[in-house]
C-alpha cells in the first residue's frame, strides 16, 4: 500500500498571508487619514470624515498586524525548536482510523489514530502551548 504524506512541520514556511493582509489594511487606512482626497474628491467636512475612518483602521489595524506577526513567529520558531530538540520527528506509517470530526458548533478538535498514535487539532485553538 502506498502512503501519502499529508504534513510534515519542516516543509512548511512562515505564516506570512496574516501579517501581509494587515499591511494592506494599514496602507489603506494611512491614505485615508494623510490623503483622503486620493480615494474621492470631496469637501472638507468629507476629508475630516475620511480621515477619521482612517484614523480608526489605524487603530484598529496596527495592533492587530502587530499581533499577527509576533504570534505567527512565536509559533513558528515553537514548533521548530522542537524539532531541533527532539532531533528531527517520529515518522508514524499507517492507516488513518478512529477520525472523529468536530461538530459544526463548539470549540471542538477532529482527532484521529495512525497506528495507536492519537492526532488531535482544532482551528479555534492554534497556539503552541495546547496539550489536549
Amino acid at each position: 500500500m502506498n502512503y501519502q504524506v499529508v504534513f510534515d512541520i519542516s516543509q512548511q514556511s512562515f505564516p506570512w498571508w496574516g501579517p501581509a493582509i494587515g499591511i494592506l489594511f494599514i496602507l489603506f487606512s494611512a491614505a485615508l487619514v494623510f490623503r483622503p482626497q486620493l480615494i474621492r474628491p470631496m469637501d472638507s467636512r468629507g476629508h475630516i470624515i475620511m480621515r477619521l475612518i482612517g484614523v480608526v483602521g489605524l487603530i484598529i489595524t496596527v495592533p492587530a498586524t502587530v499581533d499577527s506577526l509576533t504570534n505567527g513567529l512565536r509559533r513558528y520558531n515553537y514548533y521548530h525548536s522542537l524539532l531541533q530538540q527532539q532531533h528531527g520527528y517520529v515518522v508514524v506509517e499507517g492507516q488513518v482510523e478512529n477520525f472523529t470530526p468536530a461538530p459544526d458548533t463548539g470549540n471542538y478538535s477532529d482527532s484521529f489514530t495512525v497506528n495507536s498514535v492519537k492526532f488531535q487539532y482544532s482551528e479555534a485553538d492554534l497556539s503552541p502551548d495546547s496539550t489536549s
